[in-house]
C-alpha cells in the first residue's frame, strides 16, 4: 500500500474500513449490539435483576475488537512495506 507522505495514521486506519467485508462486519456488530440491548432490557423486565454490561455485549465487543486489530495490523503491514 503506497501512501502519500501527508496521510496520518488515523487516515490510514480509516482506509482499512473501506473493504466491503469489513463494512458488513461493522453492520453485524451494530445489529448485535442493538439486539443485546433489547435482550438485556427484556431480562431486566422479566426478572428484575440487571446483567452486567460486559456479559450482555460480549459478541459486539469481540467483533469490534477484531476489526480494530485487523485495521492496526493492516496499517502496520502497509507502513512496513514502504
Amino acid at each position: 500500500m503506497k501512501t502519500p507522505p501527508g496521510k496520518s495514521l488515523f487516515q490510514l486506519t480509516l482506509e482499512q474500513f473501506d473493504d466491503k467485508l469489513v463494512q458488513i462486519l461493522l453492520a453485524v456488530a451494530t445489529l448485535s449490539g442493538v439486539f443485546s440491548y433489547f435482550e438485556m432490557k427484556a431480562h431486566i423486565a422479566e426478572t428484575g435483576e440487571a446483567q452486567s454490561l460486559l456479559k450482555s455485549f460480549v459478541e459486539p465487543i469481540v467483533i469490534m475488537a477484531i476489526l480494530v486489530l485487523n485495521a492496526i495490523v493492516g496499517v502496520w503491514q502497509g507502513k512496513s512495506a514502504e
